[in-house]
Formats: structure tokens, C-alpha cells, sequence
């Protein structure tokens, strides 16, 4: 029985380059593998925020690829906070 090599993602690119395709259905592959990625790539998936919310933006396309854009969307721009909200040391203030 032979073991299933494991792939290794090195880059999102691939992916952030099927957006820009005319097929819906590559979009929505492009997306969901994007969700999928965005843990590990979310600084370079940031680069293509504008092309993502034009997107969702974008009624011809189904609520589901438009609902899945901005998912993505929200994921980078949260990782994003983090990261910033965690590097400002005790220079955070808390309102509450």
C-alpha cells in the first residue's frame, strides 16, 4: 500500500491569480481554497483585498461566492488587527 505524499503550499499566488479568470467556478475554487489558506498567507492574500471586495461587490455572481468573498475579507483584515493590536505593547488603551 503506498502512502499519499503530502503537498506543501508554498505561496497563494496560484490562487489570488484565478480571481482575475472570466469562469465563475474558478473563482469560487479560488476563494474557498483561499478561506482555507488565509491562516498562513493573509499578508499576501492582503495585496488583493480590492479585487476580493469587487467581489462581493458584484451582483451577477451568487450570493455564495459573494458571502464567501467577504468571509475572506473579514479573516484577513481580523488577522490583521491582531497582529497590530498584539505588536502595540502597553500602548493599547481599552475603552470600555
Amino acid at each position: 500500500m503506498a502512502a499519499a505524499a503530502a503537498t506543501m503550499v508554498s505561496s497563494a499566488g496560484g490562487l489570488l491569480a484565478m480571481l482575475n479568470e472570466s469562469h465563475p467556478q474558478l473563482k469560487y475554487h479560488a476563494l474557498s481554497n483561499l478561506i482555507s489558506f488565509v491562516d498562513q498567507f493573509w499578508p499576501e492574500i492582503s495585496t488583493s483585498v480590492p479585487i476580493i471586495e469587487s467581489l462581493y461587490e458584484d451582483e451577477e455572481f451568487g450570493q455564495h461566492l459573494r458571502q464567501l468573498a467577504a468571509l475572506l475579507v473579514s479573516k484577513v483584515f481580523l488577522l490583521s488587527i491582531c497582529l497590530y493590536a498584539c505588536s502595540c505593547g502597553d500602548q493599547m488603551l481599552v475603552v470600555a
